[in-house]
Protein backbone atom coordinates (compact mmCIF):
# COMPACT_ATOMS: atom_id res chain seq x y z
CA UNK A 1 0.00 0.00 0.00
CA UNK A 2 1.57 3.41 -0.96
CA UNK A 3 1.85 6.16 1.77
CA UNK A 4 -0.72 8.46 2.21
CA UNK A 5 -0.81 11.70 -0.24
CA UNK A 6 -3.17 14.09 0.55
CA UNK A 7 -5.00 16.26 -2.78
CA UNK A 8 -3.64 19.42 -3.67
CA UNK A 9 -7.65 20.35 -3.81
CA UNK A 10 -7.64 19.72 0.17
CA UNK A 11 -4.65 22.22 0.74
CA UNK A 12 -5.31 25.58 2.12
CA UNK A 13 -3.42 28.49 3.69
CA UNK A 14 -3.98 28.78 7.27
CA UNK A 15 -2.96 31.82 9.60
CA UNK A 16 -0.69 30.55 12.24
CA UNK A 17 -0.08 33.98 13.70
CA UNK A 18 -1.53 35.74 16.18
CA UNK A 19 -4.17 34.56 18.69
CA UNK A 20 -7.95 35.19 19.52
CA UNK A 21 -9.64 34.74 22.90
CA UNK A 22 -12.28 32.83 22.82
CA UNK A 23 -15.06 33.01 25.83
CA UNK A 24 -15.42 29.45 27.53
CA UNK A 25 -17.89 27.02 26.43
CA UNK A 26 -21.19 26.84 28.80
CA UNK A 27 -21.23 22.97 30.20
CA UNK A 28 -18.28 22.25 28.49
CA UNK A 29 -16.98 19.57 30.47
CA UNK A 30 -20.43 18.33 31.61
CA UNK A 31 -21.37 17.79 27.87
CA UNK A 32 -18.10 15.88 27.50
CA UNK A 33 -18.98 13.75 30.66
CA UNK A 34 -22.10 12.94 29.70
CA UNK A 35 -20.29 11.52 26.32
CA UNK A 36 -18.16 9.62 28.42
CA UNK A 37 -15.23 11.89 28.52
CA UNK A 38 -13.97 12.10 32.16
CA UNK A 39 -11.49 13.66 34.02
CA UNK A 40 -8.88 10.65 33.93
CA UNK A 41 -9.74 10.20 29.99
CA UNK A 42 -9.15 14.16 29.62
CA UNK A 43 -5.94 14.15 31.73
CA UNK A 44 -4.29 11.09 29.64
CA UNK A 45 -5.51 13.04 26.33
CA UNK A 46 -3.39 15.62 27.87
CA UNK A 47 -0.22 13.60 28.78
CA UNK A 48 -0.63 12.53 25.39
CA UNK A 49 -0.98 15.28 23.55
CA UNK A 50 2.16 16.96 25.36
CA UNK A 51 4.72 14.09 24.42
CA UNK A 52 3.10 13.54 20.95
CA UNK A 53 4.68 18.07 20.66
CA UNK A 54 7.46 17.33 22.30
CA UNK A 55 6.97 17.80 25.85
CA UNK A 56 9.44 16.38 28.38
CA UNK A 57 8.89 17.99 31.56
Amino acid sequence: MPPYQPSADWQFEIPTSGSKRLPPAARNVESLTHQGYGFEAAFVDLVDNSVDNGMRN
